[in-house]
């Protein structure tokens, strides 16, 4: 799947024009080095947090009928999800950025790691128990990602809309109660990306799934996907 991104420079003084856009390749890397027709070369750092993008493949999974794939994207977007709740509040609360890379090494290979630092972490902040998905879904989540069951779209569907409302709801408490974590996270990435690509020309933040779910009017999956079927043709290209 590609991403389209329109030249800055082009734009800057043309304009945008279909002509000018960029056509990249979403990679595990947030760093796109892009040559647009003119010969304009810019370098883009996509801000959107993984977690997001991950949850926007298992949308455009569902969407084209892959429930396999889509559930698998959900759950490891929930996973990603927990390292950044996890480094938002060790942030908030001024632990060194470094120490904290450091540290995450240790539990990164484990999701069952990860999931524990949450839960004592969750305690640890809010003093009480850290929300869990339903036994039911974990068990669908098992089943496809180490059995290979292929579930149906609607078991897919419900899959995915419990991920997104429970993500949601735990980035709104986040926001509301840490939002000085969010910031020092977003500022480390930032100067991350000025010190890797000191020619760095744009910042872009994608407009995914989960953004639109977390607003504070919120929505369910089926309704996200209707929103994703509107717009992807204006940012994806297969």
């Amino acid at each position: 799947m590609r991403l389209i991104m329109p030249c800055m420079k082009c734009t800057k003084e043309h304009g945008i024009s279909e002509d000018d856009l960029l056509f990249v390749e979403i990679h595990d890397d947030s760093y796109y080095d892009c040559v647009c027709p003119r010969g304009h070369r810019s370098t883009i750092f996509m801000t959107t947090p993984k977690f997001e993008i991950l949850f926007e493949f298992g949308a455009m999974a569902l969407i084209d009928g892959y429930t396999r794939e889509a559930v698998s994207s959900f759950a490891v977007s929930l996973e990603r999800f927990y390292e950044y709740w996890i480094r938002v509040q060790l942030l908030h609360n001024k632990i060194n950025h470094d120490t904290l890379d450091a540290s995450w090494k240790q539990v990164s290979v484990q999701s069952e790691r990860q999931l524990g630092a949450f839960i004592a972490l969750f305690i640890r902040e809010y003093g009480l128990l850290a929300p869990l998905l339903p036994q039911s879904t974990i068990e669908l989540r098992n089943k496809v990602t180490h059995k290979g069951y292929i579930p149906t779209h609607q078991e897919a569907l419900n899959y995915g809309d419990q991920v997104l409302q429970y993500m949601s709801c735990l980035y709104r408490q986040l926001y509301d109660t840490r939002y000085g974590g969010i910031s020092k996270l977003e500022g480390i990435e930032l100067g991350r990306a000025v010190s890797r690509a000191p020619e760095l020309t744009a910042t872009m933040a994608d407009a995914t799934v989960f953004s639109e779910a977390v607003k504070p009017t919120g929505c369910h999956l089926q309704d996200a996907l209707i929103y994703l079927e509107g717009r992807k043709n204006r940012i994806y290209k297969i």
